[in-house]
């Protein structure tokens, strides 16, 4: 599975109104940024929250009896200065838009959302949701 496809297919699944919706206040377009965060002088701005960040997948291959294919994982982070409220109906909106629904991406089988954490960054003022998805396909 190619990771620039998968992070495509990731981005076009998280690209849609249920969860950019709330991502445009800050900064007038949707905030889903895959690794890097355009950041203003004063990053510590409250204006440009919340956003959602996603990691390049990391991928093991597999090889059985019957098939052989490679099982991604992703990291997808939303970072608000909101409330830990807002972080949660972020993620239980990606979580919506992937757990158990098809990706775009070639011998894709099945996308499972396997852990979802929230916390309170050491600034003591930003809140972080991790979610960790995990996507199998066929080689």
């Amino acid at each position: 599975m190619n990771p620039t496809a998968l992070q495509a297919a990731i981005y076009a699944k998280l690209n849609v109104a249920a969860v950019t919706a709330p991502l445009t206040a800050g900064y007038g377009f949707t905030a889903i940024f895959n690794e890097w965060v355009p950041q203003v002088d004063d990053a510590g701005d409250p204006a440009f929250f919340p956003f959602v960040t996603f990691s390049f997948p990391s991928s093991v291959e597999y090889d059985d009896k019957d098939d052989s294919g490679e099982n991604s994982l992703v990291q997808i982070d939303v970072w608000s200065r909101k409330n830990t409220t807002e972080v949660k109906t972020i993620a239980a909106a990606i979580r919506a838009q992937l757990h158990r629904q098809s990706l775009a991406v070639s011998g894709h089988i099945t996308t499972q959302v396997e852990d979802m954490v929230f916390e309170r960054d050491p600034d003591g003022i930003t809140r972080r949701g991790r979610i960790t998805v995990r996507v199998l396909a066929l080689a």
